[in-house]
């Protein structure tokens, strides 16, 4: 087989990359796939070399998170190369590697060998005043989304020992964020939805537009969606305050919340949200904006050539 190119993100998952850089060198070895690795050092250094890579290599395993994913996918997508994209998923969410069913190594490094791949669906943002779209891979949310991940982050500034906690220190941090939310009247938000279908005033305190199935590390919040079925699927979820917030991801998490009158599922190709207090903030794919006054998200359908992990 032709040799890969792997593109490795040292800084995923606050260390997680680098801790398992051996083990995957490994099993790509054990799978007898050439590799030849080439490691980012900065934001702008992936983005070069994905561009380049892309026309030097017909296959391109990324070994990084959601973000380090879709930088790749969008100089791909913009360089017009068709290059293949694999996922390792070292990040951490690593929801476009479940989307993908990427999140087990050796399926991964079984479809590189295979040369098994489909096109997946990329998601479009379009913003006033901007000309170009950003493209997104995973998810786009507003509310609780982009409360919680702002304050874990000024925790983070004012307390850096925080940064050094597992995924329980996050998780509590995350509580006290949806809290503070509810508390400063942050939540909840009304926007004006549209669709080719509908346009109504939406009152919620999540919304998420998203390409793959999961959302906020593993919570499959789109049973049906995936991420070539040439759709986005936005959900809304309604709650109240931080109990109220608990309960409903216990029921996401065995997938019965598709069944409450607080949580409404719709796919589409197109949406247009205009905020009612004029501006908002949004999240999409580890990325926070703030101050947006309405957006527009479509779907770029079949827009990148992908690894196929779930071949037959």
């Amino acid at each position: 087989m032709e040799p890969i190119a792997v593109l490795f993100n040292p800084s995923s998952g606050r260390g997680k990359s680098r801790r398992r850089k051996n083990r995957i060198e490994a099993r790509f070895g054990h799978f007898d796939i050439p590799a030849r690795w080439f490691t980012s050092q900065s934001e702008d250094h992936l983005k070069e070399l994905a561009r380049r890579l892309a026309q030097d290599y017909g296959a391109i395993a990324v070994v990084g998170g959601d973000t380090t994913f879709t930088l790749a996918a969008t100089e791909i997508i913009h360089s017009g190369a068709d290059a293949a994209l694999g996922m390792v998923g070292t990040g951490s969410a690593n929801d476009i590697a479940r989307g993908l069913q990427a999140n087990e190594l050796d399926a991964v490094c079984a479809a590189f060998r295979s040369g098994r791949t489909r096109r997946m669906d990329a998601g479009n943002l379009e913003l006033p005043g901007r000309s170009e779209p950003i493209i997104f891979m995973g998810a786009l949310s507003l509310g609780l989304g982009v409360e919680v991940n702002l304050f874990i982050a000024r925790a983070r500034q004012r307390l850096p020992i925080l940064n050094r906690g597992g995924s329980t220190v996050q998780a509590l941090t995350g509580a006290l964020g949806v809290r503070r939310a509810f508390v400063s009247r942050a939540l909840p938000e009304r926007v004006c939805l549209e669709t080719g279908r509908f346009r109504k005033d939406v009152d919620f305190s999540l919304m998420v537009f998203a390409n793959t199935p999961f959302f906020a590390n593993g919570m499959r919040l789109f049973p049906e969606a995936t991420p070539f079925d040439g759709r986005l699927h936005c959900c809304t979820v309604r709650t109240r305050s931080l109990p109220h917030s608990l309960l409903i991801s216990r029921r996401i998490r065995d997938g019965s919340h598709v069944e409450l009158d607080e949580v409404d599922i719709f796919p589409d190709t197109s949406f247009q949200v205009t905020p009612a207090r004029g501006t908002t903030a949004i999240q999409y794919d580890g990325e926070v904006l703030t101050g947006i006054a309405g957006f527009r998200v479509s779907v770029r359908p079949a827009a990148l050539r992908v690894v196929d992990t779930a071949g037959d």
